[in-house]
């Protein structure tokens, strides 16, 4: 079979929920806008899984550097490993063009709650 997925509000969540977390935005000006990143934290208690846009960037480090999740690494006692989605403490998406006046849209990632 075909799995189906609908998003909800969520009026209560149990440990191992699965939570998208949506970030709105929208251009109120009249003239469009450029260099526009959004970060966002992960929310305590929850382990990021996935993005809903490939685009996005993550952190391992509390926001201070960005990059596919693919090449970043996390300390591990005295050895470097590879970081996997648990790692991962912010996500970041970089516009690439301008936003248009007017314009609005979301960005997601979702995480599962501790």
């Amino acid at each position: 079979g075909e799995a189906h997925v609908s998003l909800v509000e969520a009026t209560a969540v149990a440990p191992g929920d699965i939570v998208v977390i949506r970030i709105a935005y929208h251009n109120a000006s009249d003239a469009p806008v450029g260099d526009i990143v959004i970060s966002n934290p992960v929310p305590q208690h929850l382990r990021f899984m996935s993005v809903r846009d490939g685009a996005a960037m993550v952190s391992v480090d509390g926001g201070k550097t960005y990059g596919a999740l693919v090449d970043l690494k996390v300390k591990d006692g005295a050895e470097l490993r590879p970081a996997v989605a648990a790692d991962v403490t912010h996500v970041r998406w970089t516009f690439r063009e301008p936003l248009p006046a007017g314009a609005q849209g979301s960005v997601a990632f979702a995480a599962r709650l501790d």
